[in-house]
C-alpha cells in the first residue's frame, strides 16, 4: 500500500504589538510607528499609559445669571480704579465696543469706548491706580475708571511689552523700530533724553514681529533672528546688545513667556527661546499651517496655541464642517507632553484663575470635561503606518483591550480598513480578527464621555511557509 508523505509546514511565528503609553501625543517623528506618539490624535490625553478624554470647552462658570455680549476678543485683567483691586473680563464686541465685566459681579458691566481693528489690552500702574492700557488701530489709549486718554503713540496692536516701567511697541509706520514711552508714563512718547524714543536692530534684521520681556531682558523677535535690547536707564545707553540666529520665522500673536523661556510659533513648528538659543518643542509632523490667525496664551505653566492643523484623515470635526480659520488648540506642558484638541475655531484666549476663549463670537472656558458646550467631543488616536518590524505578509489575529466606554478599533492593512465595534466593559477582553496585509496602522475612536482605554495589544502571526 502506498502512503503519501505530508509536506512539513513551518509553524507560524507570533508577535504582540502593544499600545501601552500614549504620552507623546502628536509630537513624534513623522511616519515613525510608536506606542507613545500618534501620527494623528485629537481630544485625548495619554498620561499613565491609558487613553483618556482631553480638554473640554464650556460656558464660563461665573453664575447662572451671567450673560456676556457677543465678543470679537477678550482679556482677563486685574484693575484698580480707586476702590480696590478687582478682576475684570474686558470684552470687545463685534462692532468694536469695549466693555468691562467685574468677575465678582458681571452685571456691573461698564462701557468704555469704541475700538477699531485688533485690540491688545494690559494693566498698567499709573497715577496711583492700576489702569487699563489698550492698543488698537487708532493707537494707544489709557482708561482710569472714569476717562479715556489718548497716549499719542502709533504702535502696532499686539506688540506691546512692559520693560522697566516703560511701554515698548513696534512702530505702526516702520516695523524696524521699537518705540518706547517715558518711564512710568505711558502717555509721554516724546523723543528726548527724559522722555521716549526708539531702538532699532542692525541692518539685515528686517521687521520686528514681536517683543517680549523675559529674564530681566527685552527681546525683539524678527523673521529669522532674535535681538536682545539694552534698554535700562540711562536712556542714552539704549541699544541692541546682541543678536541670536533663530533659523525660523516668528508668527505675531503667538510669542508668550512661559516657564523658563519664550514660546512662539514659527514656520518650523512651536519653538522656545531660553535666552541663549532656539529649540523646537513640537511640530505635529509638519501639519501646522500658518495663516496669520494664530493666537496663544499661557495658563498654569502650559503654553496654549490656537492654530490650523491639517490632520490628513479626511474627517470633518465640528468647525471643520463649515468655514473656519483655526481648528485646533495645542497644549504644550512644561514636561514636554503635547496634546491636541480639534474642532474649535478659537480667535482669542486669555487667562487669570481660569482660561477663557472666544469662538464663533461666544466666550467660553477651557475645562476638563472633554465636551464642547455639553456634548462629548469625538476622540481619536491613530498610529503611523508600519510593517511592524516584519517583512512581507502577516495577519492580525486578535485584539486585546480594556475599554470603559464604547470604542471602535480600526485596523488598516495596505489601505483597507477593518472596524471592530466594542461595547464598554469592566474586564480586559480578547476579540478575534483576521486582517492580512504588509503595512498596518491602528486607530482607536470614540465619541463617548469619559473614556478609558488601557493597553490595546494586537496579536500578529506571520511565516509558516511549506518546507
Amino acid at each position: 500500500m502506498f502512503y503519501r508523505k505530508s509536506l512539513a509546514v513551518k509553524e507560524r511565528a507570533k508577535k504582540l504589538v502593544a499600545l501601552d503609553d500614549f504620552s507623546g501625543g502628536m509630537n513624534g517623528v513623522s511616519g515613525a510607528f510608536s506606542a507613545a506618539c500618534a501620527d494623528v490624535c485629537f481630544n485625548t490625553e495619554g498620561n499613565y499609559g491609558a487613553l483618556r478624554q482631553g480638554l473640554g470647552f464650556d460656558k464660563p462658570r461665573l453664575g447662572a445669571s451671567v450673560f456676556f455680549s457677543d465678543a470679537k476678543s477678550m482679556a482677563c485683567l486685574t484693575l484698580d480704579f480707586g476702590g480696590g483691586k478687582r478682576q475684570y473680563i474686558a470684552v470687545v464686541s463685534p462692532s468694536g465696543g469695549l466693555e468691562l465685566y467685574p468677575a465678582d459681579n458681571p452685571e456691573e458691566a461698564v462701557s468704555v469706548c469704541g475700538t477699531t481693528g485688533n485690540v491688545q489690552m494690559m494693566p498698567y500702574d499709573y497715577g496711583g491706580k492700576r489702569c487699563l492700557l489698550f492698543c488698537d488701530g487708532s493707537g494707544l489709549r489709557l482708561y482710569d475708571g472714569a476717562n479715556v486718554t489718548d497716549c499719542g503713540a502709533a504702535i502696532a496692536p499686539g506688540s506691546m511689552a512692559v520693560y522697566y516701567e516703560r511701554i515698548f511697541g513696534v512702530s505702526a509706520g516702520d516695523d524696524r523700530k521699537a518705540l518706547f514711552s517715558k518711564e512710568l508714563d505711558p502717555t509721554d512718547w516724546t523723543e528726548d533724553y527724559s522722555g521716549g524714543g526708539y531702538v532699532t536692530p542692525m541692518d539685515g534684521f528686517g521687521g520686528i514681529k514681536a517683543l517680549a520681556s523675559f529674564d530681566d531682558r527685552l527681546y525683539l523677535f524678527g523673521e529669522n533672528a532674535i535681538a536682545e535690547a539694552e534698554a535700562k536707564a540711562p536712556q542714552d545707553d539704549f541699544s541692541v546688545k546682541r543678536v541670536f540666529a533663530a533659523g525660523c520665522g516668528t508668527v505675531p500673536g503667538t510669542v508668550k513667556v512661559c516657564g523658563g523661556g519664550v514660546y512662539f510659533l514659527s514656520d518650523d513648528g512651536i519653538c522656545v527661546f531660553d535666552g541663549n538659543g532656539v529649540e523646537r518643542v513640537a511640530d505635529l509632523g509638519g501639519r501646522i499651517t500658518v495663516r496669520g490667525d494664530e493666537n496663544a496664551c499661557v495658563y498654569r505653566g502650559s503654553y496654549y496655541l490656537a492654530c490650523r492643523v491639517d490632520f490628513g484623515d479626511g474627517k470633518r470635526v465640528l468647525c471643520e464642517k463649515s468655514d473656519y480659520r483655526n481648528n485646533a488648540l495645542i497644549k504644550v506642558s512644561q514636561g514636554g507632553s503635547v496634546s491636541v484638541s480639534r474642532g474649535m475655531d478659537i480667535s482669542c484666549m486669555s487667562a487669570a484663575d481660569r482660561l477663557y476663549f472666544v469662538s464663533g463670537g461666544k466666550i467660553g472656558e477651557v475645562t476638563d470635561s472633554g465636551c464642547w458646550f455639553g456634548a462629548p467631543l469625538p476622540k481619536a488616536w491613530r498610529t503611523a503606518e508600519s510593517d511592524l518590524g516584519i517583512l512581507g505578509k502577516k495577519t492580525v489575529t486578535a485584539v486585546n483591550v480594556y475599554s470603559r466606554r464604547a470604542l471602535t478599533v480600526k485596523i488598516i492593512a495596505d489601505g483597507r480598513e477593518y472596524s471592530l465595534d466594542i461595547s464598554g466593559g469592566k474586564d480586559y477582553r480578547r476579540f478575534k480578527t483576521s486582517v492580512t496585509g504588509s503595512l498596518f496602522r491602528f486607530e482607536l475612536c470614540t465619541d463617548a464621555a469619559e473614556p478609558l482605554v488601557v493597553k490595546p495589544v494586537f496579536e500578529v502571526s506571520y511565516g509558516g511557509e511549506e518546507l
